[in-house]
Formats: structure tokens, C-alpha cells, sequence
């Protein structure tokens, strides 16, 4: 009787975040949502990954903003990135504020994090690993979820802007 794989096992959650150019002022996300969303409302222009292209922090930040009662005052200086980094827009000067995961602002030269969404707005996405009953080869799928789940990959998790799962 052949044993049944582990179960999915979380990898790492990864953090919305807003960022700023070098252009922009600072603002900050420690603050209640309040002063979130007065940074969006000063904002030139405010940058995240175009809903309809079935990014979660896009569709995400499509109904935060509605839930903030500022969507109709944010929509015509939004600028929406087809995937991708939306830090781009921020670094080539095409938006003053973006939103986004951590771990894709991060690698971007030219723009600087600013932090976290603050706690009572933020979402997380969690990436997991499992194994399919079906698999071919478990020992090398079981060998890499311990390597993703080792502390070598918990610094390097950390260094790209995610949370190692606990």
C-alpha cells in the first residue's frame, strides 16, 4: 500500500505594500488606514497590477480601495501594470505611489519600500508546497519542500521581501 504524501505545507506569506520614488514624499504605513489612504489621495498617481489580469494583489486592491470610499477619486490617476513589477512605474516615473507585494517591490532599483499596509488592511497570500497522490517521483517533490522549508531558505525568503513560515 503506497503512503500517503505529507500534507501541503505553508512556504511563505508574502505582505501588500505601498512604496515611493525617490520623487514622492514618505508616508506612513504604521499609521491607521486613515493615513493610508489620505498618502492615496495626495498621491500624483497610484500604481498596482491590473485587476482583470487575475493578480491577487491587484484584485485585492481594487476592493480595498472601494472598502475606503475612495475608488471613483483614486480611478483617474491610477496607472494599472499588465504583471510584472509594478515598482517600474514607480522607478521610470510613470507613478508616484504603488502597491504591491513585498517581494516584488524589493528587487526593484530606483524605488524604496516603504512598509506593510497597516495591519487592519493588510492581506497576505500564503504560498504552500504539497504532494500529489499521483506523483511520479515524492522523494525529490519531499526533498524540495524541506529545502524550502530549511532556515538556508528562510534568509533568503527574508532577503526578497516574505515572511518564512513559522
Amino acid at each position: 500500500m503506497a503512503s500517503s504524501p505529507p500534507a501541503a505545507r505553508s512556504i511563505s506569506p508574502a505582505s501588500a505594500s505601498a512604496w515611493w520614488s525617490r520623487r514622492a514624499r514618505r508616508i506612513r504605513t504604521s499609521a491607521p488606514s486613515a493615513a493610508f489612504k489620505n498618502a492615496l489621495l495626495a498621491a500624483k498617481s497610484v500604481a498596482y497590477i491590473e485587476p482583470e489580469s487575475g493578480g491577487s494583489s491587484g484584485i485585492y486592491i481594487e476592493k480595498l480601495l472601494v472598502k475606503l470610499g475612495i475608488a471613483e477619486q483614486i480611478k483617474p490617476k491610477t496607472r494599472l501594470k499588465q504583471g510584472g513589477y509594478v515598482a517600474d512605474l514607480i522607478a521610470n516615473g510613470q507613478a508616484e505611489l504603488g502597491i504591491h507585494q513585498i517581494s516584488e517591490i524589493v528587487p526593484v532599483k530606483g524605488v524604496s519600500l516603504v512598509g506593510p499596509l497597516p495591519k487592519e488592511i493588510q492581506n497576505t497570500t500564503t504560498y504552500a508546497a504539497g504532494i500529489s497522490a499521483s506523483t511520479k517521483n515524492k522523494v525529490a517533490a519531499e526533498a524540495l519542500i524541506k529545502t524550502l522549508s530549511s532556515s538556508a531558505a528562510r534568509d533568503v525568503l527574508k532577503a526578497k521581501g516574505m515572511d518564512p513560515a513559522s
